[in-house]
């Protein structure tokens, strides 16, 4: 995930916040460090292998939650790598994406009999919400007030429309039908 991050970027590293996923750490160091070789080896045995070191342009920040039973009390951020921890950092939006996939997808709710026997099943179960969630299914808060309102008051919008990706609601039968292109 994070080599594909890289590979869509346009050269800038972004900024990666989290909860603590200690994973991510070591996939970031592989995706964006660079090798080093320790600079003295003084003593016996054998010398230290060359370790990742990551930029001076990669931050990363964990949302680390202090829990007292099942309820979270506290959180706090920890800077892992960056010199400095950029202003507004948070979660709560990909908990909120996460959230909401979760109450839509039956194989993603915790602790349930819904999952998916073959990945390739799931893949294609999240391919499709995806597009659903992004060209069928208007967002209240990406809605337009218009400016001389006669029987509507708002313009519905999708994320797609939001972006700038297509100029209408999908219909279902719509997202179901469309021909994607295949490049050769």
């Amino acid at each position: 995930m994070v080599g594909k991050v890289k590979e869509m970027s346009d050269g800038n590293t972004p900024v990666f916040v989290s909860d603590q996923i200690d994973q991510l750490k070591e996939a970031l160091l592989r995706v964006y460090g660079r090798r080093e070789k320790p600079k003295h080896h003084q003593g016996r045995g054998r010398p230290p292998k060359p370790r990742l070191i990551p930029p001076k342009d990669l931050v990363y920040v964990q949302l680390v939650k202090e829990k007292k039973g099942n309820r979270v009390v506290k959180t706090h951020k920890r800077l892992v790598f960056g010199g400095k921890e950029p202003e507004g950092t948070n979660t709560s939006y990909v908990e909120r994406n996460n959230l909401t996939v979760r109450q839509s997808i039956a194989r993603f709710v915790r602790k349930t009999l819904s999952f998916s026997k073959r990945r390739e099943q799931h893949r294609s179960h999240l391919s499709f919400y995806r597009a659903w969630y992004n060209l069928v299914k208007p967002h209240k808060a990406l809605r337009i007030r218009l400016k001389e309102p006669g029987r509507k008051k708002w313009e519905k919008r999708t994320p797609a429309i939001a972006a700038g990706i297509t100029n209408h609601i999908w219909t279902l039968k719509e997202l179901l039908t469309f021909k994607i292109p295949i490049n050769t």
